[in-house]
């Protein structure tokens, strides 16, 4: 007991000093050790070191045992951590180089009895693959103070960024071939709920118009900050205008400064980032960074202030230019996202909303008018803000991306992030892909409602990828055209190692069904439509239909 507490009490300060490092992204997790059993390409099987983080299926598997049993394999990869000077440590992966075994490879995992675990999370630690910065969430874990530390990541990791096709053939039995690619399968992923709890998802082809997937992409929810996207749109389209120019000053307002200073600010007294001072002027350049970038609020409404006077006279013109270009589920309250309440004794609490399919009409339309200037922007990982003045440490103001895919694609045009506790984690973004006559398209994925970072990253990456594989075996028609409508998905194949290929008729992947209609529901229908006005006849299908219902059916509540 006494070890447990102590365990515990180290595990919080540990998270406390990722916390203070801003490496923290989920909450302490329960870790229950797990010994897999692993053969690679049909040798004998290894045992390959996990933990189970707080349920069944959901593991970190041991890099070092994967790299020692990979070792010689065209999958192989080297490991090394080393120092850094910003974070302290870092982990280098190099693929197709010899592991060094450091002592502990293939032993198995001793912390397996019931209650004997750790608590601990995943972080995104200072990774690279190569020469290229990753943000791959990471579990260290030294068994002893001697111990050079292990690197877990999660299975669905080891797929898209390992290229690892691991199988299950039992419970805790895998086997690997090193020969085959990673094969992402839609249909499986669909099937198995993969997107289920997700309030909105669409994969769509900003050239062509064409939704390749879509899971309730029509449903209206609610958007967070990826409502910045239409804020560009009514800014950038003022500059074309000639109202405004980059360079142009604001001047704080005392709105724009109450909200910088907020817990939904970024550019307080003394804020790590820099700060907006009460009246300081600062270019609408450095706004439309701050406010794209690293998701400022008190930017948006600053641009808000610069192009139509006020937030409220900006928001009527943002639902305004909404329906001119036919997003019919848009609703806006206000410039950035944040909640907004009614001034009422029992307040309304209202969010910005739109469906998965209207933003991704809607980011269509920005990359089809704005690319560029749009994804100059959105593609940073971090800018300068100079009319914002100086952080506390007297360096140039500065803009930091929330995009955490931005280093895991570097060809990723990034766009947009959000987050509010009703919205979830909300992530739009787009990749060029190229299709198999050589053509570029503009591969945008808008995702509504992830648990956290980590979820929204993971299933963007995921479709990102599958459409990679999808495009390299299709070849499209020169200047195609898709109806709106079209939701594509591969067809289901004989075998699962079979490669994807295009559709030869779309197959409409339909949000879930509703419920199917009572029997005395149905019944009553057709007493009304074959025999209206027939008294006795309606009175015998009533009761027919009463005889039909379940038990449990209230026909006041239950259609």
């Amino acid at each position: 007991m006494g070890k447990r507490v102590v365990s515990l009490f180290l595990a919080c300060c540990l998270l406390i000093s990722l916390a203070g490092a801003g490496l923290l992204t989920v909450s302490a997790a329960q870790l229950d050790g797990r010994n897999l059993s692993v053969s690679v390409d049909g040798r004998e099987a290894v045992v390959v070191k996990a933990y189970q983080s707080s349920y069944d299926n959901n593991l970190l598997v041991s890099l070092r045992d994967l790299a020692a049993v990979l070792s010689g394999t065209e999958k192989g990869f080297s490991i090394a951590i080393e120092p850094d000077e910003e974070a302290g440590t870092r982990i280098v992966i190099r693929k197709g180089q010899a592991y060094t075994p450091v002592g502990g490879e293939g032993e198995p995992n001793t912390q397996l009895e019931v209650g004997d675990c750790i608590y601990a999370s995943t972080s995104y630690n200072k990774l690279f693959f190569d020469d290229q910065e990753m943000r791959i969430p990471t579990y260290l874990h030294s068994p002893s103070e001697e111990s050079p530390a292990d690197i877990y990541v999660r299975m669905a990791d080891l797929g898209m960024y390992f290229d690892l096709n691991l199988v299950y053939t039992g419970q805790d039995t895998l086997t690997l071939d090193t020969t085959a690619e990673y094969h992402y399968d839609l249909e499986k992923q669909q099937s198995e709920g993969y997107f289920q709890d997700l309030h909105g998802v669409v994969l769509g082809d900003a050239n062509t118009g064409c939704i390749l997937y879509g899971y309730n992409a029509d449903v209206s929810t609610q958007i967070a900050s990826t409502t910045k996207l239409m804020t560009y749109l009514l800014v950038k389209e003022a500059i074309d205008a000639g109202t405004l120019t980059e360079e142009s000053v604001y001047t704080v307002s005392e709105d724009v400064y109450r909200l910088a200073n907020s817990e939904d600010g970024i550019y307080r007294k003394k804020g790590k980032y820099g700060t907006l001072a009460l009246g300081a002027e600062v270019t609408v350049g450095d706004l439309l960074r701050a406010m794209l970038v690293v998701s400022a609020n008190e930017a948006a409404t600053a641009l808000a202030e610069m192009v139509s006077g006020s937030e409220e006279a900006f928001t009527q013109l943002m639902n305004q230019r909404g329906q001119e270009l036919g997003l019919v589920s848009a609703v806006f309250y206000n410039p950035h996202g944040l909640p907004d309440y009614t001034q009422s004794p029992t307040a309304s609490k209202r969010q910005n909303e739109m469906s998965a399919e209207d933003m991704f009409r809607l980011t269509q339309y920005l990359l089809n008018n704005h690319r560029e200037h749009l994804t100059n922007i959105t593609r940073m990982t971090k800018t300068d803000l100079p009319s914002f003045g100086q952080t506390p440490e007297g360096k140039v103001a500065y803009a930091k991306t929330t995009n955490a895919l931005l280093y895991n694609f570097p060809d990723c045009l990034g766009l947009k992030t959000g987050t509010t506790n009703r919205s979830g984690a909300n992530l739009v973004s787009a990749l060029p892909v190229t299709d198999g006559n050589g053509d570029t398209h503009d591969l945008v994925v808008v995702l509504f409602g992830g648990e956290d970072d980590i979820e929204r990253c993971e299933k963007t990456a995921w479709l990102f990828q599958y459409a990679r594989q999808y495009y390299a075996q299709t070849a499209f028609p020169q200047q195609q055209v898709v109806e709106e409508t079209t939701v594509v998905t591969v067809p289901p194949t004989t075998e699962a190692t079979q490669p994807a290929t295009m559709a030869t008729e779309p197959t409409v992947v339909q949000t879930p069904e509703a419920p199917p209609e009572q029997p005395g529901k149905m019944l009553l229908m057709m007493g009304i439509s074959f025999f209206a006005g027939a008294v006795v006849v309606l009175v015998v299908v009533i009761l027919i239909s009463k005889a039909g219902r379940k038990k449990d059916y209230n026909p006041k509540f239950g259609r």
